[in-house]
Parts: structure tokens; sequence; C-alpha cells
């Protein structure tokens, strides 16, 4: 802590690392506690004048030495020969410390000697370089008078050097000067923050001091994750319970990162077979197969990768088509996931690539290196040809048909309007060609569909469906309800679903060839299959986040929905009169609110008004 004492019960949640001022939290892993993993500086200075007692300074040592850890400790034993200062350790004279501890002198000098030369040396030495790793301990071993007043008022001095402890060993002599010496010396050492001691029995109170010294030895390690992706120099600062420490030591770091090598493993050919015709073409037996990835960070520093990934198709000269998926992850650096690839359905060989694009955990997009390429080969079974050969003639011949009861039909009528002139049957043949293809004013509203979401303009619109089968997506030329534009960026599809009633109740069907799936009530359901949906169901086309297209389905229209056209209502032949069996009353609105009329069935002058009666 602040005042250098030892913090001995340390835990993970009082420290916090930051790397360039963003916090890591949490550690990676607990603080791990090391008992005796720090080392210690011992530095002693002894006095061997004669008002000390020169046995005692040797046991003292002695008790010291098997205390001492070779490994992580230093050891300094300074004295005074005469008025200089004599260093027993470190010597090259001396292999160990027990070396010199057995080498001290046992006698004293005899005259009064201070330990003022080697205090004066230490005084004017280096500061300590760091107490938290490598604590300080100084020993003041003197008898009576072994201090010079003007240096004892300087050992308030020797904090400013890094001692984390300082203590006075008295060793007094049989002169009544050492209760003298002693107040002197308590005073003294209590400004620099220091103990003084009085020893009697040396191997006692010094073992138990030592023991005492035991938790500075203590330290911890931790690790910690960086939260900053960036290359180059790295600053870390240390949080204990929430105010920045000082450190010492080495509190930088350089670091290059690089992208990984992407791998896609999967089947380079992929040989399928059609098992049904449908609309858009045919259904094979294979649909989707699963595409393995493997991630090679070459710079030694793997980062975590996100599930979210966006995969890259690319078929021939088309553009590229972007297609959300999910990684699955299978071991260390190895994911997988399953790509659906039932929108291709053209017969014989299409030829695809594939790449990928993923997420680490700080944002960073990194992309495959290479394109897979994929061969998918159709076969279409010659009996599913011919099949389909049958169908197309079957529509055709019904078309014929249709065509040939529409003549018959309008026969008549198209003959007394051709007499009309050239600007009756111009708009004549314009009627006959909406009613043949459906340009007529539609029917009563059979559902519809409340936008949530979707584009801007039809968000809160309620889009009326009046036909049993209602195609969806974004592409005219194949949906009959289209959101955006062809080329939108949006998880719709050209032709994303059907709406279709059957026998009084509706479905939905998923036909997405891309993929993206649809979802009812936010649970996906199965492609190219009729899933029940009823009115108030909320229905979603694509992805959140991805422009889809959600809606509330209503199978049966609001009662507060009316009928726009109104329709031709004509008397009942048996109750009309002889003279009224030559009129009959014909009522038409528009769209515009164009007002009813009346019209005489017989007067030719009406019968654009007359043919618009038919058509109705």
């Amino acid at each position: 802590d602040h005042l250098l004492n030892p913090i001995t019960n340390l835990t993970d949640k009082q420290i916090r690392i930051s790397d360039n001022d963003q916090i890591s939290v949490p550690l990676y892993g607990d603080l791990q506690k090391n008992p005796k993993a720090s080392g210690i500086d011992f530095v002693f200075i002894t006095e061997r004048g004669n008002r000390t007692n020169p046995a005692m300074v040797p046991t003292i040592l002695s008790a010291f030495a098997p205390y001492f850890q070779a490994t992580t400790d230093s050891v300094t034993i300074l004295t005074n020969e005469g008025d200089k200062v004599q260093r027993y350790f470190p010597n090259p004279n001396f292999a160990s410390l027990m070396d010199a501890v057995s080498e001290y002198p046992k006698s004293s000098e005899p005259y009064l000697r201070t330990i003022d030369a080697p205090l004066l040396e230490l005084m004017n030495g280096t500061p300590g370089t760091n107490p938290c790793r490598t604590p300080k301990i100084l020993f003041l071993i003197v008898g009576d008078d072994g201090i010079s007043d003007g240096n004892l008022t300087r050992l308030a001095e020797l904090k400013n050097l890094g001692y984390f402890k300082i203590y006075l060993m008295h060793l007094p002599g049989q002169t009544a000067d050492n209760f003298r010496s002693s107040q002197k010396y308590q005073d003294a050492i209590a400004g620099a923050n220091g103990v003084y001691m009085m020893i009697r029995q040396p191997q006692d109170e010094v073992s138990a001091l030592l023991n005492s010294l035991t938790p500075l030895r203590q330290n911890y390690s931790a690790s910690f994750r960086a939260n900053n992706g960036d290359s180059g120099n790295h600053t870390i600062e240390a949080e204990y319970n929430g105010q920045k420490i000082r450190t010492l030591g080495k509190t930088t770091y350089a670091i290059n990162l690089a992208d990984p090598v992407i791998t896609l493993n999967t089947e380079n050919a992929i040989t399928r077979t059609a098992i049904e015709q449908t609309e858009s073409g045919f259904t094979y037996d294979k649909n989707s197969l699963d595409v393995f990835v493997n991630l090679d960070w070459k710079d030694n520093y793997p980062r975590q990768i996100s599930t979210s990934a966006i995969l890259i198709v690319q078929k021939g000269a088309d553009s590229a088509e972007r297609i959300p998926i999910t990684l699955t992850n299978v071991g260390e650096n190895n994911f997988k996931f399953n790509w659906n690839y039932a929108k291709y359905q053209e017969k014989g060989n299409t030829d695809i690539s594939l790449s990928l694009e993923m997420n680490d955990e700080f944002g960073t997009i990194i992309k495959s290196s290479t394109n897979v390429p994929v061969t998918l080969i159709n076969n279409v079974p010659m009996v599913l040809l011919m099949k389909a050969f049958n169908w197309v003639m079957y529509a055709l011949a019904g078309v014929v048909v249709f065509l040939f009861i529409i003549i018959i039909i309008m026969w008549s009528k198209i003959a007394r309007i051709a007499s009309m002139g050239g600007q009756v049957i111009s708009k004549a043949f314009e009627e006959v060609r909406k009613t043949i293809v459906g340009g007529g004013r539609k029917g009563k509203p059979l559902a519809s569909m409340k936008i949530i979401d979707g584009p801007a303009q039809l968000i809160g619109q309620t889009l009326q469906i009046t036909t049993e089968t209602a195609r969806l997506g974004r592409d005219p030329k194949l949906a009959d309800f289209t959101f955006y534009s062809p080329d939108a960026l949006t998880s719709l599809s050209s032709h994303h679903a059907t709406l279709e009633r059957k026998n009084g109740r509706w479905f939905v069907r998923a036909e997405s060839q891309s993929g993206s799936e649809v979802f009812i009530e936010n649970k996906s359901i199965e492609f190219f299959e009729n899933v029940p949906i009823s009115s108030g169901q909320i229905v979603r086309l694509g992805y959140l986040a991805q422009q889809p297209v959600i809606f509330e389905f209503h199978g049966e229209v609001d009662s507060k929905i009316e009928e726009k056209s109104q329709y031709m209502a004509t008397n009942d032949p048996d109750s009309q009169s002889e003279g009224d069996m030559n009129k009959t009353d014909v009522y038409m609105g528009d769209d515009d609110n164009m007002p009813n009329q009346r019209f005489d069935k017989d007067d030719d002058s009406d019968v654009e008004s007359i043919f618009g009666t038919y058509r109705n």
C-alpha cells in the first residue's frame, strides 16, 4: 500500500488493468498469490567500538543466514574499520554469506567507534528502484553512542532512499550511558518511521523479527486480455480499488496484429438429381451442405470470432450475393456453417465461388483471401422433362380454348361496335383486351396485409388481396406485390413467398431461391411447404436489420372496408312489364366517383357505356 505495508488478501475484483486507456476487465483468470516470489534487499551496518558487545553481532548475523534466499535476496554488510568503511559482504574473499559471518571479528576495537562512515556512504548512495518488487530493509546494529548526534538527526533522510523499514538494534554496554543512548536512539528512529529494539536474547528476538517480514516476499501475478486491437505501442496502467497506482518496471509493449488466413473446406463438385417439378423449376434430392472454416493466426495472437458472418456467393458474371450465416464452433480456430443452394435449379452445371467475411472481438472485418470454386451438377431425369413438356402443351391448349370462348361471347357486340367508327372500335378492342388479360375492375377483397415494417411509403398502409393467390417479393416480373426495387440491398428476395387460399383457408409458402426465410410470429417456416396462417398473425419476410417486410395478415377484411366499385344491377325479368322488357336499368360507377346513369339498351348512341356494362 502507500505506506509500503504488504496487502495479504488481494482479490481480482480490487485490481483493474487499462491498456491504452481502455479498461480490460475482468482479469484473464484469478490473481495468483506467490508467497516466496519476491526478494528483499538487506543492508546491515554494524559497529565495533568498545561500547558494544562484539559477540552479539555474529550471533545476529547467524540468526539471519537461514532466512536469506540466495536466488532472490541481496545482502550487504558494512562496518567501521577505524574511521574507514569495511565491506564484509559481498566480498570476493567469501563464497557465501555464512563464510562472511564466520569470519566476522569476535572482538571489539579498544576505542569508541561510530558507524558514521558507513552510514554516510549509505546516505550518499542511489535511491531504491522498486520497493514494491524488492523491499529494502536496513539494520543498524550499534552499542552505546554508536551514532554521532549529528547523524542521528539525519536518519529521517533514509526514508527517501527507498527503505521500507529501518531497525535500530541497540546492544547496550554495562555503563549508565546505555539509558541515555536508548532514549536518543528511540527519538531519532521514530522520525525515520523505524523501529527501536534493545537486544538481550539475539537468537529469539531476531528470529521473531525476520518471521514478521515474511509477507514482504509475497507478490501477485495476473494476466489480462486487452480490449484494444490496435497495432503499435501499448501503455499499461493499473488501478487498485478504483484509483490509479504507481507502477514501476516495464509498463509498455509493442504488438503487430495481422489478419488470419481463412480456409474454406467443402465439396468442389456437388451432383444432385431432380425429384419433382415446381412452378419455378425442379426440386432436387440435395439442397444444402456443411462448409468448414479454419483460421490460421500468423501473428500468434488469436482473437475471438463473432458467430455472425457473411457468405459471399458469386455465380458467373452475376452480382455477388451476400448471405448472412451463423458460425458454429467445432474446435480451436475451427468453425462450420450450412450453405443452402436450393435456389440454383437450372439443369446442367452451375459454377459458383464462395468467400467469407467474419468479425473479430474488436469489430475488425476479416475476409478470406481466396475464393473457393464449387460446381453444382443438376441432373433432371427424362421423365420429368417430358412431364414439363406436357404441362406446357396443356397450358397452350387452355389459352386457345379460353380465347375462343371470349370471341364467341363478344362476337355480336364486336360486330355492332364495328359499325360505330374507328374511335369507338379502338376503345372497344381496348376494353376486350382488358377483359381478356384481367385489366378490369378487381373483385371483392379476400384478405389484407397491414404493413408494419418495410418501405417507408407503405408503413401503416393496408394492402387488399383480391385474388386467391398473391406472390410477394421485390421483382415486379415475379411478384404481384412488390416492396422494394429489384436492386435494393434487402433480405427480401425477388420472389420471396406466396399467399394462397385453398378450401376457404389461407396458407403461406416460403419460396426464396436465396434461402432468405419467412417467419410467422418470429418462427421460421419450412421452404416450399404450405403453412396455415390465421388472421392477426405477424409475418416477416427476410431478416431483421436487413430491410425485411413485416405485416399483419387478415384473412377476412374488416367491415369498415367498403367496395369502391359498383356493379351492374338489373330488374328481375319476371317482374317487368312488356314495355319495360325493352329497357334495362344499368348503373355504372368508377374509381373517379362517376355519377350513376341510366341507359337504354336499344340506344346505339350509348354503345360505349353499354359495352362497359358487358365488361363489368
